[in-house]
């Protein structure tokens, strides 16, 4: 996308045309707020644009966010977009530069291996690293409430054979 300083869209490229579903609506020179009211079922996402805009204007930073919506084939995905503000010499608003990727699989990557970190995959049970995690949390809970914190251990008698056999 590129928007001008105004924030009405100038540019915007097929795949977002697709993803927005804008084939059908006069998009061009248009604001996130106008195109709010002219394709209500994107509301929520535009009014969202709104304010990621507006944090990269007044940051005068690029402005990396995720958010999710559904593509055209129905699915729910997860998109990083990345926005960086554009200015005149004088410092006035000149125009943003929008870029969107896909990351819908990479976040399903990450939340595979962050469970075959935490659990055994073949008993699906927590592991050691979950215990230590949330031991860790747990004792920085308790020092931030002045708290005490009790931990229970159980030690089962010949607990090996049947671990070694089933995991």
């Amino acid at each position: 996308f590129l928007k001008d300083g105004m924030g009405r869209w100038r540019i915007v490229n097929e795949s977002a045309i697709q993803l927005f579903q804008l084939q059908d609506i006069p998009w061009q020179n248009k604001t996130d707020l106008q195109l709010a009211d002219l394709h209500p079922e994107f509301r929520k996402i535009h009014l969202a644009c709104l304010d990621d805009d507006e944090k990269a204007w007044r940051d005068q930073n690029m402005v990396v966010v995720e958010e999710s919506m559904y593509r055209e084939d129905g699915v729910l995905a997860t998109f990083e977009t990345r926005k960086v503000p554009i200015f005149t010499k004088e410092g006035d608003r000149l125009g943003l530069v929008i870029l969107g990727r896909d990351i819908t699989e990479r976040k399903a990557h990450e939340a595979q291996i962050q469970h075959l970190a935490f659990y055994d995959s073949l008993t699906n049970l927590p592991n050691r690293r979950f215990l230590e995690a949330h031991l860790e949390q747990g004792m920085l809970r308790a020092q931030r409430h002045q708290r005490s914190m009790a931990v229970c251990i159980l030690d089962l008698d010949q607990f090996k054979p049947v671990n070694d056999t089933y995991g």
